[in-house]
């Protein structure tokens, strides 16, 4: 049985199991009054309320880099953002959709964060057909490309 309640944690209630926890998620019984009350003394298991819900672990470059060995799609793009493509694979774990990828001729024109995220996730976004707009650009498997440690996306807000 499962109880899910969102707020500033999620919340999910088990019983009779003997699972193992990884760290960093905190094991407490039920105290406080909702419509949906679970029954009294069960113990409850608490995410931490950020983008880490679904992977408690991320993934390294050289993880990505083997999970993608075998990839359909290439790309132009020689390099991507680690903490970008883990960001990506919380939100699938968080049940969201990804937006489409834009692909012209096997190769991704657009999107190729989602891409790798989804590929290794499981749940590979859409594809919208588009017409590469330079067909003479070298294109790369994605197991060749550079996988950057740099967060892109702080360091354009200056974070």
């Amino acid at each position: 049985m499962f109880f899910i309640a969102l707020g500033s944690f999620s919340t999910i209630q088990f019983q009779n199991t003997n699972a193992r926890f990884p760290s960093g998620i905190q094991m407490q019984f039920w105290s406080g009054k909702t419509a949906l009350k679970p029954p009294f003394n069960t113990p409850i298991i608490k995410f931490p309320n950020c983008y880490e819900e679904f992977a408690m672990r991320t993934y390294s470059g050289t993880e990505m880099k083997l999970k993608m060995m075998n990839a359909p799609l290439r790309t132009k793009q020689f390099n991507v953002s680690i903490p970008i493509i883990n960001r990506y694979i919380a939100l699938l774990g968080q049940g969201r959709t990804a937006p489409n990828i834009k692909v012209a001729d096997g190769v991704i024109i657009e999107g190729n964060h989602r891409y790798i995220a989804g590929y290794i996730y499981g749940k590979v976004p859409g594809c919208d057909p588009y017409i590469n707009p330079q067909p003479s650009t070298p294109t790369y498997s994605f197991d060749a490309i550079n996988y950057d440690p740099v967060d892109w996306e702080a360091n354009r807000r200056g974070c």
